[in-house]
């Protein structure tokens, strides 16, 4: 029973044994990984035997990474294929593509299989990746160094590294020679990066041609406006490169080179339409026409329907609204306008035109963050304004203290003038509407000249008519400078209480005199009356 046991057990240990001699992977390397580029277009790794006791029959197989054009990038490992290995030999991977056809940012990867050629599980794999930088032949030497910073200065997007459309950006940046020796002719070049197509577009002109002593070093500001041009509808992530290299001879971008990258998210909403690059003369003259420019994008996702814009200043008397009509997404179109000023408008002093972008909805357009497509541009007013100030008078009038208003007698209406304008005026007073029921004898005074604010007292003088009795009205005029202020005056005409008259040679003469003609008309109808008489009673006779 022993035998048996010891026999099962030493069979068991044989098997394990030799199951670890198969699973046992017979070589092993000294690199994790390789990594290629315009620079670096080669590497080596060493390939160690496991057991040297026990040579093996080695061959190497090199991924198939093929560039954006599809085209296989050639790679090779020299040696390819190792006969009895059994001692350290060293592999060189070389990388022949062309850079052009790879996109900046992305990796290109693979792995190679180092394998044996009689045991297809006995195998280790060695991870390659290749890239492309933005220098030219990759980043070259370390006598420049690179600080930058990002700062989006003005637009809609909150974040430094989050742009909007026609956002204003400033590329802070600090170029530094830390090598021995004087470099000339350093460049600075930059460029958005559109990671879908390899396009890599220049936001402005190279900052090129600046000199560095060693240790000394350079701020360089650059500034430049995202334009919608440059961007694809329907990608939001990109890549800004910056690189600075020198044109010296001695140099060059193949020797000397250093870069900087950051991603960037294009912004991108809905429904959102802007005003870029208004345009409006920073002088105008009084009573002159402005004309203005600008442009409107759809910076948002969507299309839209029955844009405009609203322009407005209280004091200049704008208030306008500029039909655009549909845009299409990232479309732009030019809009004008143009207004007289006024000629009384207050000289040297700046103006503020409020421009707003309305939807087919008449909605305000604003942003997912809730910022509003509103803008302002600044003119002047210059130039000997005319300011007319206004002219105005005020009238009141009543019946003069102590007189009578009665039928037949004079009456005196006492009147103020106020001059309620914003200068020196003078006035011209009359009376109209008072015919039927008075006779006008004269005004007191007739012309007056006041200060802003100051006021003066007229009398009017009237006649009454003896039939007069009852509400009467008249109206007072002031005229100055072609304007006319009016006031309506009533007055109540009280009927003349009737007396004992005494007969007087004196009362009957004034009575006749002034009723001589009903006296006359009373003689004749008597004379008709005995005429008619007389006649009668002849005619009686004769029959």
């Amino acid at each position: 029973m022993k035998t048996k046991f010891l026999l099962t057990t030493l069979l068991i240990a044989i098997l394990l044994v030799m199951t670890t001699i198969v699973s046992a992977v017979s070589f092993s390397l000294d690199s994790t990984s390789l990594t290629f580029n315009q620079v670096k277009t080669s590497a080596e790794f060493t390939l160690k035997p496991t057991n040297s006791s026990i040579p093996v029959n080695v061959s190497i197989t090199v991924p198939e990474i093929k560039d954006e054009e599809g085209k296989t990038i050639t790679i090779t490992a020299l040696p390819s294929s190792l006969a009895n290995f059994n001692n350290d030999t060293k592999i060189t991977v070389a990388i022949l593509a062309d850079y052009s056809k790879l996109f900046l940012g992305k990796v290109y990867t693979g792995n190679l299989v180092i394998k044996n050629a009689v045991n297809n599980a006995d195998n280790v794999t060695l991870p390659i990746s290749i890239s492309r930088s933005y220098c030219i032949n990759g980043v070259q030497g370390n006598k420049l160094d690179l600080s930058v910073e990002i700062n989006n200065i003005e637009g809609f997007g909150e974040e430094d590294n989050e742009w909007y459309p026609l956002d204003k950006i400033k590329v802070d940046t600090n170029v530094e020679n830390a090598g021995t020796d004087s470099i000339s002719n350093i460049v600075i070049e930059w460029c958005l990066y559109n990671p879908t197509d390899g396009k890599c577009t220049r936001l402005k002109d190279k900052e090129n041609d600046f000199r560095l002593r060693d240790g000394a070093d350079k701020d360089v500001a650059i500034e430049f406006q995202v334009n919608p041009d440059d961007l694809e509808n329907d990608v939001t992530d990109y890549t800004f490169y910056l690189k600075a290299y020198s044109k010296d001879s001695e140099y060059g971008e193949d020797k000397l080179c250093a870069e900087y990258s950051e991603d960037i998210s294009i912004m991108k909403d809905d429904s959102f339409v802007i005003l870029s690059d208004i345009s409006v003369p920073e002088t105008v003259p009084c009573g002159e026409f402005l004309e203005g420019t600008a442009n409107i994008w759809n910076i948002g996702s969507d299309d839209e329907n029955d844009v405009y814009v609203t322009i407005y200043n209280k004091d200049l008397g704008i208030d306008e609204k500029l039909i655009v009509g549909d845009l299409n997404e990232l479309e732009s179109k030019d809009i004008s306008f143009k207004f007289q000023m006024p000629k009384d408008a207050e000289s040297n002093k700046a103006y503020s035109l409020e421009f707003e972008v309305f939807d087919q909805d008449d909605n305000l357009f604003e942003n997912d963050a809730g910022e509003e497509a509103k803008f302002n541009a600044l003119t002047k007013i210059e130039g000997n304004c005319i300011v007319e100030k206004e002219l105005a008078a005020e009238i009141t009038a009543e019946l003069e203290a102590d007189t009578l208003s009665e039928e037949g007698k004079p009456l005196t209406i006492k009147g103020t003038l106020k001059n309620t304008g914003q200068e020196a005026t003078s006035y011209s007073l009359s009376v109209s509407g008072y015919t039927s029921w008075a006779e006008l004898d004269k005004i007191e005074p007739t012309t007056i000249t006041l200060e802003p604010g100051k006021s003066a007292d007229f009398k009017v003088y009237f006649n009454v008519n003896e039939d007069a009795a009852g509400e009467q009205l008249f109206t007072i005029k002031a005229d100055y400078s072609g304007a006319t202020t009016e006031q309506e005056v009533s007055v109540e005409i009280a009927k003349t209480e009737e007396s004992n008259v005494t007969l007087t040679g004196n009362t009957i003469k004034e009575h006749f005199k002034k009723n001589w003609f009903v006296w006359v008309i009373v003689v004749i109808n008597v004379v008709l009356i005995i005429s008619i008489i007389v006649v009668a009673r002849r005619i009686a006779s004769s029959k």
